[in-house]
């Protein structure tokens, strides 16, 4: 499935989470742009990126554990 479009999410990184915003053009190449809450674009940090993508029914029930097996819910207050 190639996504595009706009949407909302999070950027987590080195112990903090951020909302965020996304954008990809309808390019089947086109980078994908992620924004903060002012509408500034986001530089990922350098090395791996995880990208995970959640459909909209799954909502508020998506967990990304923590560390020492603690649940987080990240996607509860989109």
């Amino acid at each position: 499935m190639t996504q595009k479009g706009d949407g909302t999410g999070w950027y987590i990184t080195r112990g903090k989470a951020i909302k965020i915003k996304w954008h990809k053009d309808k390019q089947k190449s086109g980078m994908t742009k992620y924004y903060d809450e002012n509408d500034n674009e986001i530089t990922l940090n350098n090395g791996k990126t995880f990208i995970q993508i959640v459909q909209k029914e799954d909502k508020g029930r998506t967990k990304f554990k923590g560390e020492k097996n603690k649940q987080t819910e990240t996607t509860k207050k989109l």
